[in-house]
């Protein structure tokens, strides 16, 4: 999600498109340690989110 609002989403199956692609760098896990969240607080937001290189299928 970007600061203009813009949500992109990516995985396994959705790994790049024209916006862009799903990393594979890896991540400082200790540099990201005060942005933690449980699965399910993630599931939740993402729930509320509507990335513009998805199409829903509900």
């Amino acid at each position: 999600m970007y600061a203009n609002g813009v949500v992109l989403a990516y995985d396994e199956q959705h790994d790049q498109d024209e916006f862009g692609m799903l990393t594979y760098a890896d991540l400082d896990l200790e540099e990201f340690a005060p942005f933690e969240i449980t699965r399910q607080e993630f599931l939740d937001a993402l729930a509320e989110l509507k990335p513009i290189n998805r199409h829903r299928r509900e």
